[in-house]
Formats: structure tokens, C-alpha cells, sequence
């Protein structure tokens, strides 16, 4: 923004006041595009939920099965997250990781839903456990899929809306 705030005025002066009204109004569109907006923690939550929903509806949607990788690394692209199919157990998980999965097996008896969890200062984990409904109308959990988000990309896809 202060590189563009120069020009901005060197228009204005160079123009000597002259601007159209459509010139005015993409000037100050733009200036209104750069202004620093200050978002709740809430909000950001919120907004990371539904970010985090939106994938999940795709993988819901297009794929039964413990997420392929072609699927996987779509999303991955288009979102621009990390995908993981999270099990109890993995060496590699992250402490967080560790401590979701053991509260989605502890709370199995129960109806399971998705989370948003903080990793660090500046990224989120969205956690979707997926179920099997047996005939007998019991519910098995069997994995978990995270999906790892900057919230530098959920703040953007706040201002998509």
C-alpha cells in the first residue's frame, strides 16, 4: 500500500483534480482493498470452519474410500493446505494430532464432529473424523482426515465471500 499510495497521489496532482467519477471510485476501491482490517480470533475461527467444510464436502462428495492421493493432492493445490489422513498410533504426528486423535477414540461412543484447532502462531488444523454406520445402526470410527491452513488463506477466503 505505501508503494501504491505515491502513485496514487501522483495521479491525482498530475491530473491536477481532474479525475473522472469512475477514476475516483477504482482509486478509492483499490485504497479500501489494501486497508488493514482488524479479525477477531472468533471470526477467524468461524471463517476456518467453514474453509475447512468446503474441502470436506469435496472429499465427502467425490471419494469413499481413506482419500486418494490424486484427490488429496487437488485439494491440496486448490486450497492450499495440507491433507493427511490422520491414525492413532502414527509416528509422525504432531503433538496436537496426537491429542485430537485420542479424543475422537475416547469420545468414539458418542456422535463425533470436526474441529479447529491453533498449530503454532500463524496456522489452524480442521479435523474431520470419518465413521462407518454398521447394519445394526452401531458407528465404528475409523480415521480422521486433518487439513493443515494458514490463516493467512482462511482470512483470504473471508474476503471471497
Amino acid at each position: 500500500m505505501r508503494k501504491l499510495l505515491p502513485i496514487l497521489l501522483l495521479i491525482v496532482f498530475a491530473c491536477q483534480g481532474k479525475l473522472t467519477e469512475e477514476q475516483k471510485k477504482k482509486m478509492w476501491d483499490e485504497k479500501k482493498a489494501h486497508e488493514i482490517v482488524k479479525i477477531s480470533d472468533a471470526e477467524i475461527t468461524e471463517a476456518a470452519f467453514q474453509y475447512g467444510r468446503s474441502i470436506s464436502e469435496e472429499i465427502k462428495k467425490l471419494d469413499s474410500s481413506p482419500l486418494n492421493a490424486q484427490l488429496k493432492n487437488e485439494l491440496q493445490q486448490k486450497y492450499h493446505v495440507r491433507i493427511h489422513v490422520l491414525s492413532l498410533g502414527d509416528p509422525q504426528l504432531m503433538g496436537i494430532e496426537q491429542q485430537l486423535m485420542e479424543a475422537y477414540e475416547a469420545a468414539a461412543d458418542f456422535e463425533l464432529v470436526d474441529n479447529i484447532q491453533k498449530i503454532g502462531k500463524d496456522s489452524l488444523i480442521y479435523t474431520l473424523p470419518i465413521t462407518n454406520t454398521q447394519s445394526d445402526g452401531t458407528v465404528n470410527f475409523k480415521y480422521v482426515v486433518g487439513v493443515r491452513m494458514a490463516k493467512k488463506d482462511v482470512i483470504l477466503s473471508m474476503n471471497k465471500d
